[in-house]
């Protein structure tokens, strides 16, 4: 099955990680030294948990330093303490103790220096992920035609990620809104994922702590550091029409509804208290939100009404065929 699939050269300790896909579905195999196995994708998910960086990896390769370092110099200090006798002025000029602590520093300084970055390479060989995919024509079309939907976001002038939702309850300093949201930019591009080779280029959606790769068989997140993922089957798609009040840049691709004052009274009209009363564009974005039925939630704001249709239409229909698929 990976016959004509090139997978790097495999060292101890590391797996290599193998994905079939075609129109029978998606089988899962590991290569590693001891050989290969197949397995299914808990057993693939597992291996890149396994590799994760921790929060406390720094502490323990300081502690392994300092551990080295020290022993290090002890060898040295018995070394010299136990040498032959042309070492003997040496040793008479370290029987002070500001100067024995003066050796040790040195050494275990320079013994430090060694072995922090030995032990730095250590962990990010160990931390490295490999995930190749082998995909049949008729699957890679179809991927393809996927990833060409996701892509076409980049069209559009702006894509947001709304993140938050405050509801304030005071409609008449909000243009007639009862809540206001947080957002942010989001970038899409095809290209490289951090710890992860592979050996196809995967879409990827950046929006300030939140990065979402959109792989053949999953999406993968990383959310300040943490990484996670999700297979296509287990989301759900919800797509609407957003009403927005747009005060800040208007993007040139959004349709505009209508104008609403910043200060509004209840009959629709401006409340003539405020003098920096204006009026604000409504709005009509595209509203997509990609949840599962655990903790993931992402919604996208897409000003090109069209093509963020398109984009959800087409990770909807994608979706759809992973389920009929498995």
């Amino acid at each position: 099955m990976f016959e004509d699939m090139y997978l790097p050269k495999i060292r101890k300790g590391q797996i290599v990680n193998a994905v079939h896909i075609d129109e029978n579905g998606a089988y899962y195999w590991q290569f590693s030294k001891e050989g290969e196995f197949e397995c299914d994708w808990e057993d693939i998910l597992g291996d890149i948990y396994s590799r994760l960086p921790t929060r406390r990896i720094l502490p323990k390769m300081l502690l392994w330093s300092i551990a080295l370092g020290s022993i290090l110099a002890f060898i040295s200090w018995f070394v010299l303490i136990h040498a032959g006798e042309h070492f003997s002025d040496m040793r008479e000029r370290f029987s002070n103790v500001n100067e024995w602590l003066t050796f040790f520093a040195i050494f275990f300084f320079a013994s430090l220096f060694v072995t922090w970055p030995i032990l730095h390479l250590h962990r990010k060989k160990k931390e490295t992920i490999y995930l190749y995919y082998d995909i049949s024509p008729e699957k890679e079309q179809e991927i393809q035609d996927f990833y060409d939907a996701c892509s076409s976001l980049a069209e559009s002038e702006k894509v947001w990620h709304k993140y938050n939702e405050n509801y304030h309850g005071d409609p008449k300093r909000h243009s007639g809104t009862m809540a206001s949201i947080s957002r942010s930019d989001v970038t899409i591009y095809n290209g490289y994922v951090p710890k992860i080779h592979t050996n196809i280029d995967i879409m990827t959606a950046c929006m300030g702590g939140l990065i979402v790769y959109f792989f053949p068989d999953a999406i993968y997140y990383t959310e300040y550091g943490e990484l996670c993922a999700i297979p296509y089957e287990d989301l759900e798609i919800t797509i609407c029409e957003n009403q927005f009040r747009e005060s800040q840049h208007i993007p040139s691709d959004a349709e505009v509804l209508g104008h609403v004052w910043k200060y509004v009274n209840a009959d629709g009209g401006p409340d003539r208290r405020f003098n920096d009363n204006r009026r604000i564009p409504v709005l009509k974005y595209r509203g997509v939100k990609i949840e599962d039925n655990d903790n993931f939630s992402l919604e996208f704001l897409v000003s090109n009404f069209e093509i963020g249709g398109e984009f959800a239409n087409a990770l909807h229909r994608y979706i759809q065929q992973q389920n009929q698929r498995g």
